[in-house]
């Protein structure tokens, strides 16, 4: 039984033929480094394989995909990967296995959180360098680790009351607070770096509500980034961020020993 099947570097724009019923592959992986090939039209008839219904990750980052493939078949799968993409909406999630535990759709034009409240097992979302501006259907999340949101535009951090997550990136938002952080009582890490540069009244000015914000993850945070805020220039930055995290190991790229 196969137990990897890897679909990278072809020659040519791929014919893509129906998979041999002796081809039971627990992992798909249509990733390429330099030439996109894969287009929607290439990428459909998979949706037919039934001798890959058992497929646990697929990876279909790097391809010229504008659309979520039709994925229902997979009933198993623990990974799937569209990132690197054209991709403009998360419409067609919702037919995804609730088996799922790491969705990456990262670099895409995606400009809504729809479509995804069913993966309850997820453990890892990526939503780097896409079009959003508003957190929304995170709720049933419960398992959820980590979230990285970062290179986005939203204003406001909304989690939906999930209190599981244990790192989170807003890297390259429009921030100009940190409320919303409440209940992040396992934070581990949090990025928030790099907020506001587009609009002068879209800062983060002050470190100033803080320790409120983040009350439940105090003595759990190691790492903070929130360079290139206004902030961050204050005077009294490490040594403030330090007396409210008293196990800082971290501050943007000061590690300490």
């Amino acid at each position: 039984m196969i137990k990897r099947l890897r679909w990278i570097y072809p020659p040519s724009p791929p014919s893509i033929s129906p998979a041999p019923s002796s081809a039971i592959s627990t992992r798909w992986n249509c990733r390429k480094s330099h030439r996109n090939l894969f287009n929607d039209a290439a990428i459909e008839p998979f949706s037919n394989w039934d001798s890959l219904s058992g497929l646990e990750e697929l990876i279909l980052g790097d391809n010229k995909l504008t659309k979520i493939q039709d994925v229902g078949i997979f009933k198993k799968l623990l990974i799937f990967d569209v990132s690197f993409n054209a991709i403009t909406s998360l419409q067609g999630l919702s037919e995804a296995s609730s088996t799922i535990k790491k969705l990456y759709v990262s670099k895409n034009e995606v400009t809504k959180m729809e479509e995804i409240g069913h993966l309850h097992e997820l453990q890892i979302l990526e939503l780097g360098s896409n079009r959003l501006r508003v957190m929304e259907n995170l709720q049933n999340f419960t398992k959820l680790q980590e979230l990285w949101p970062e290179r986005n535009r939203i204003k406001v951090i909304n989690l939906c009351g999930l209190s599981c997550i244990k790192k989170i990136s807003f890297q390259s938002n429009r921030l100009t607070s940190m409320r919303g952080l409440e209940e992040c009582i396992a934070l581990e890490e949090i990025y928030l770096s790099h907020n506001g540069l587009w609009l002068n009244d879209n800062k983060i000015e002050s470190l100033d509500g803080l320790a409120e914000a983040v009350s439940g993850s105090r003595e759990k945070l190691t790492t903070i980034y929130l360079e290139n805020n206004p902030c961050a220039k204050s005077p009294n930055y490490n040594v403030t961020l330090k007396q409210i995290f008293p196990n800082i190991q971290q501050i943007d790229s000061e590690v300490f020993a």
